[in-house]
């Protein structure tokens, strides 16, 4: 075994083999050439027509394929739809709708400007605050300001929490 190679050997290579055989040909004019693409043609899908049969029956088989193939586009379809509604459903089990009216109290995340490096030691709220809700916005932001007064940006929803004193 040693020593030896292994060839492998592929029968099916339609386009290839059809562009050998029409450059090994003479050239060929008119009739003969359209009646040659035909073949060439023939020979390139030949997984869609079947030998023995006629060129109508060849038709009917297509068509009953073309719509076989599109039974199975739906069937696909379906179960896609199915598999997303079952992960809205998965996720929608874990959200907790954040809503805050104005003159609620609010605790906001704590955020480093650096998001690598953290602030204070491991014992250090995570939270500051408490902020008075000042504007709520359609978006899900909402304007919060502090017991002095200083006013703190536009801040996501889902950034705060109910602070209950």
């Amino acid at each position: 075994m040693k020593g030896q190679r292994r060839t492998i050997v592929h029968t099916c290579h339609p386009r290839k083999e059809a562009k050998k055989e029409k450059e090994a040909m003479p050239t060929i004019q008119g009739s003969q050439r359209e009646k040659l693409d035909f073949v060439e043609t023939s020979y390139q899908s030949c997984g869609n027509i079947q030998e023995g049969l006629t060129s109508e029956e060849n038709a009917q088989l297509r068509l009953a394929k073309l719509e076989a193939l599109d039974e199975k586009r739906l069937e696909a379809q379906q179960k896609l739809e199915c598999y997303q509604a079952r992960l809205a459903r998965a996720f929608n089990k874990k959200v907790r709708p954040r809503s805050f009216q104005v003159g609620d109290l609010v605790l906001a995340v704590r955020q480093p400007i650096i998001l690598n490096k953290r602030i204070g030691d491991k014992f250090t709220s995570k939270w500051d605050g408490p902020y008075v809700v000042k504007e709520a916005y359609s978006s899900g932001a909402y304007k919060i300001v502090d017991k002095d007064g200083l006013r703190v940006g536009p801040i996501n929803g889902k950034f705060l929490k109910q602070y209950f004193p």
